[in-house]
């Protein structure tokens, strides 16, 4: 509550305060968002001239924000804007929808997939780890079935740094019910 009525101090005195930032060139959204402030970053994405892909030093928005805190609800309030990227990367090449599957976050992969900006087969910079891959590394099985029913989603990408795919990854770490959703796919190379 604090947080909001600061919000509403800085904009009655002057709307240039929304283009202040910390020593480390953060926005006071980036903070709302960072501090699940529903109120206060809702009131700030109505504000003209807010600045909603402003990155920190490793490239995350408040987007990636609100998903390594788990807050569904001002995911979905971002992504409502047009001016919010759900398929940016941040400096090691992770998306919203990468970091969303690898921490297990259902309700938030299902947000992503659904605004059709985000790429079901977007792979990271450092590794190419590929999506499915990651899901099925960490063994999120509704996560993959979600992902499996997108349209064009590729069962058969490769790791960039070994050429692995995602059955062959889940086949090495054991998870018998991942490999079952791969091998439902006519199209899964059981060859890989």
């Amino acid at each position: 509550m604090w947080c909001k009525r600061m919000v509403k101090l800085l904009f009655t005195n002057d709307d240039r305060n929304l283009k202040l930032r910390d020593a480390s060139g953060l926005s006071l959204l980036w903070w709302t968002a960072r501090n699940g402030y529903e109120a206060a970053t809702r009131l700030l994405l109505e504000t003209e001239g807010v600045e909603p892909e402003l990155t920190n030093e490793n490239g995350r928005t408040p987007l990636f924000c609100a998903i390594i805190n788990g807050n569904d609800m001002l995911v979905r309030l971002l992504l409502e804007r047009d001016d919010v990227s759900p398929d940016c990367q941040d400096k090691f090449g992770l998306t919203p929808l990468l970091l969303a599957a690898s921490q297990g976050r259902e309700a938030m992969v299902r947000l992503l997939l659904s605004d059709n900006r985000a790429d079901p087969n977007s792979k990271d910079l450092t590794h190419g780890n590929i999506l499915l891959s990651m899901a099925a590394m960490e063994g999120h099985e509704l996560i993959i079935k979600l992902l499996l029913a997108q349209d064009g989603i590729d069962v058969n990408s490769r790791f960039a740094s070994d050429g692995r795919t995602p059955l062959s990854v889940t086949a090495e770490y054991g998870c018998v019910a991942v490999v079952k959703l791969l091998l439902q796919k006519r199209d899964v190379n059981l060859d890989s």
